[in-house]
């Protein structure tokens, strides 16, 4: 599990330093830092030496991503309680994995740790897995996850997480309690959009605190766009690539089609094994 999960990071740093490599080739000034709005044109930049200025642009892109959401009643701990950005940091395959939500981030690692030979628990809150998307696509993987031994439990929802001597517990709802060895934490993602200056600038955000956009990523100030999942809307793979398409093309003073949020979507899992006569 070390080696996979450092191959996994390897790889990952390798495609950052490829992207900055190549921004650097086009031309691209990076700076290392944060940057906050403070107004539609003006951006203020802290350095990683502690060096604060301002830059003026004529258009300003937000690009800033997402962070899991935690439990108030079981935060990480990075060892037994985890998000999945701290499952990388994982020595050994867990036992029994247990995973609360069951979207697309908590059906992924479910499918991907049972390959791996955990004994792995999904808890969700809804009537099946992946209760946003397709839903013939959720009864396909709710049956691969019955016939590989993923224990499924529709409409429980989850109160709360405990560490025990050797594991954890999960309170649901009702009483009912759920050990095992870990617990992943998959209820969802929050935009990394607080402390922008987004006000300042006059950018409107959801209740969520995602971005608010049109159909070519513009926000309602008409210089400022947003790109990836702060965005206010579906995020799905193709809808991001045909925004960012759309983006580029009106940067350019290109004419820019809109975006309908249709199309496939992926969700990556083991395929449902074939009968042998097939």
């Amino acid at each position: 599990m070390k080696r996979l999960n450092a191959r996994v990071l390897e790889l990952a740093q390798q495609q950052s330093a490829d992207i900055k490599r190549a921004l650097s080739a086009a031309g691209v000034k990076i700076v290392q830092g944060t940057g906050k709005l403070l107004d539609r044109h003006t951006v203020e930049v802290t350095d990683e030496a502690g060096l604060t200025y301002n830059l003026h642009a004529d258009f300003i892109l937000l690009s800033v991503g997402t962070h899991p959401r935690e439990m108030a009643t079981g935060r990480p701990d990075g060892e037994r309680i985890l998000t999945w950005t701290q499952l990388y940091n994982l020595q050994e395959v867990p036992k029994e994995l247990i995973v609360i939500g069951s979207g697309v981030t908590g059906a992924e690692f479910a499918s991907a740790y049972e390959g791996l030979g955990s004994q792995v628990t999904l808890i969700s809150s809804r009537d099946r897995v992946l209760p946003g998307e397709d839903e013939d696509a959720a009864r396909v993987l709710e049956d691969v996850f019955e016939r590989r031994g993923v224990q499924v439990m529709p409409r429980s929802r989850a109160s709360a997480v405990e560490r025990s001597e050797d594991g954890v517990v999960v309170t649901l709802s009702d009483g009912r309690k759920v050990a095992g060895t870990h617990c992943l934490v998959a209820i969802g993602s929050i935009p990394n959009t607080e402390g922008l200056g987004l006000d300042a600038a006059g950018v409107e955000v959801s209740d969520s605190g995602h971005v608010v956009v049109d159909g070519v990523s513009r926000t309602c100030v008409n210089n400022i766009y947003a790109a990836g999942t702060a965005q206010a809307c579906t995020r799905s793979p193709r809808l991001l690539r045909c925004r960012g398409a759309s983006l580029w093309r009106t940067f350019w003073g290109m004419r820019s089609s809109r975006c309908a949020p249709t199309g496939w979507r992926a969700i990556f899992s083991p395929p449902p094994k074939l009968p042998p006569w097939v």
